[in-house]
């Protein structure tokens, strides 16, 4: 009894399918070589016969080899997953079409080479790659070089028109707040300057004002005796003679 109900959970184990195993089995997959040249970790796939881009890589690889493989189509999901990828070598594949969004998460990518497929255009996003450096074109059936970079010169042309305007907006707004601001400054500096010529101007008028009330004060008292006064003429002006010892 105990053996028949080891057989069935192990029949059961066998039969579970993990989240991996529903969609990838790298256990059938065709194994890359990954070794490290110029210090950085790198994938070689070269002439694996690979039909499908590879789903067991390591993510955190910086260089991939797939030249010489019979690849036809890569998705943004085949390489969204591998953000440190700097070098990227599809040269001599079957690749007759790329999305848009392909390249759209490779900020670090360096060099690619899709030279040598069936491509008859190029995703514009390509071109704006902000790390590419070096990019393989050769041997493509009748691709339009020129018409892919015009689209894309378009594209940018139209981000750095609306990013010109939002610039211009902001100046304008902060040219607004600076005329509020020198208006504000210039309307306090004239009050200031009122204020202090209003209070320097009473001043010296009051000043002006105290001293004649202070002169026509001292004329009124010398003109309260008069010249001609009895009490003058009584007052003798000089001592007389017999009163000098």
């Amino acid at each position: 009894m105990e053996g028949k109900l080891i057989c069935l959970v192990l029949v059961m184990a066998m039969n579970v399918q993990t989240p991996w195993s529903s969609t990838v089995d790298c256990r059938r997959e065709v194994r890359c070589r990954i070794s490290y040249t110029h210090r950085m970790k790198a994938a070689d796939c070269f002439r694996k016969e690979f039909k499908e881009f590879p789903k067991c890589l390591p993510t955190d690889i910086e260089v991939l080899e797939l030249t010489y493989n019979r690849i036809r189509t890569i998705t943004r999901d085949d390489l969204s997953k591998f953000s440190y990828l700097k070098f990227l070598y599809l040269q001599d594949n079957l690749i007759t079409e790329l999305d848009d969004d392909v390249f759209s998460d490779m900020d670090e990518l360096m060099t690619l080479d899709i030279s040598i497929n069936a491509l008859r255009n190029i995703p514009a996003t390509v071109f704006q790659l902000p790390s590419l450096k070096t990019l393989y074109l050769s041997q493509n059936r009748n691709i339009n070089i020129i018409e892919c970079v015009d689209i894309t010169i378009a594209e940018e042309d139209l981000k750095v028109f609306k990013q010109c305007n939002a610039v211009i907006e902001e100046i304008q707004r902060q040219h607004k707040m600076y005329q509020l601001s020198v208006g504000l400054i210039a309307f306090f500096i004239i009050l200031l300057l009122s204020i202090t010529l209003y209070f320097t101007v009473f001043r010296k008028h009051f000043k002006n004002r105290c001293c004649r009330n202070k002169s026509k004060k001292g004329n009124a008292k010398r003109e309260s005796i008069p010249a001609n006064s009895t009490l003058l003429t009584n007052i003798p002006k000089s001592v007389p003679n017999e009163y000098v010892l």
